[in-house]
């Protein structure tokens, strides 16, 4: 006589990760619906994209909706934590680090990130940590400022 889970007291939670029922082959991405292997590709393609680990893909899609907005992005490095070099909209070179405590915005010059023409920074604690959104909310602030900065300087 066959018993289903229920019946032994098992429910689907108590089921392997990424499986069905004990004994059967766990979901692969082969395996999935339609739906479900096009939003994981769509998820994983801002890190595809940037050649970033999967720690960074939050960073990875920022950075793809900042290039839709005429910005141009590069990761200096595919780890945490995050340093970033381009060009703004305005098309000024740029360098951001999330430091210590502190984000940093370098803009301008020959290497901003050596010798920036323009500095700003957002103090916030564990910076190394902070969350893709919330950085780029920084680095619009930011760039927002600078770009108020250097039109009073030239006006």
């Amino acid at each position: 006589m066959r018993t289903s889970g229920r019946a032994l007291g098992h429910t689907r939670a108590a089921w392997p990760i990424g499986g069905g029922r004990p004994g059967r082959r766990a979901v692969t991405l082969e395996g999935m619906s339609r739906r479900s292997r096009r939003e994981a590709v769509e998820a994983a393609a801002p890190a595809v994209n940037f050649d970033v680990d999967e720690d960074l893909s939050g960073w990875a899609a920022a950075a793809s909706a900042m290039c839709q907005d005429g910005w141009t992005v590069e990761f200096l490095s595919p780890h945490p934590p995050v340093a970033l070099i381009g060009t703004l909209p305005t098309g000024d070179k740029f360098f951001f680090r999330d430091a210590r405590a502190e984000v940093v915005l370098n803009v301008g010059g020959e290497d901003p990130s050596m010798k920036p023409t323009w500095i700003g920074a957002y103090p916030y604690r564990d910076a190394s940590y902070m969350p893709a959104d919330e950085a780029i909310q920084a680095i619009f602030a930011l760039t927002q400022n600078f770009i108020e900065q250097t039109a009073l300087d030239r006006a």
